[in-house]
């Protein structure tokens, strides 16, 4: 596949651009099916209270990377119980029941990533766009905690984290979660035989323009 980079040059610095070109390409090559590779990894509860806890929040309006097996919110995206697929890469965020423009929206909208680790730059990309379209107000990803030189998060995170500057009114909070987590799997989705995971995870929340919480 080509690099969009390699066909608009003179916009390849700037982050966001080049973001919405890469997600015109994957559209235009019709990538689909992305959702299902996160099955592998389910969410268990207790990763999914710390992270709630950390970003101060109290219901999931939606599951942006999500199966019928596991799911954290009523409505999810990813391949869907009637087997059709909703691509978290190229279609709204917003949940289908809520307006999409944010001033009609009786309150703010937090969605839950649990993205697969192949597609870590297209989901972290995808999840600041949405968050500057105002999309969703509050996003917690749980990215895995021992990549932090890799470009998705030199991008993304690294230069707005935690006080450092913001991303187009985009705030980022990261906070890596003590000992190893432990995930649902296909077979065990409450992960009753499942074992630590070998690497860390990170809690990363995204707060949208206007949405940011005291702590």
């Amino acid at each position: 596949m080509t690099d969009p980079n390699d066909l608009f040059p003179e916009v390849a610095k700037d982050p966001e651009i080049a973001a919405r070109q890469r997600a015109f390409s994957r559209h235009q090559h019709s990538m689909v099916g992305v959702g299902d590779a996160n099955n592998e990894r389910y969410t268990l509860a207790p990763t999914l209270e710390q992270c709630m806890r950390f970003a101060w929040v109290d219901r999931i309006d939606i599951d942006v990377a999500a199966c019928p097996e596991a799911h954290c919110a009523d409505e999810w995206l990813g391949r869907q119980a009637d087997g059709s697929f909703r691509d978290a890469l190229t279609c709204s965020w917003t949940p289908r029941a809520f307006p999409m423009h944010p001033a009609l929206r009786p309150r703010p909208l937090i969605g839950w990533c649990n993205m697969p680790y192949t597609l870590l730059l297209e989901f972290m990309e995808r999840a600041m766009l949405a968050m500057v379209d105002r999309e969703l107000d509050i996003l917690m990803m749980l990215p895995p905690g021992d990549r932090c030189e890799q470009p998705w998060w030199q991008t993304w995170v690294e230069p707005y984290r935690d006080g450092r500057g913001h991303y187009k009114g985009v705030v980022v909070e990261t906070k890596c979660l003590p000992g190893r987590q432990k995930f649902g799997s296909p077979g065990d989705p409450k992960g009753l035989l499942a074992s630590s995971a070998p690497f860390p995870s990170v809690c990363v929340v995204l707060r949208g323009p206007g949405s940011r919480t005291l702590r």
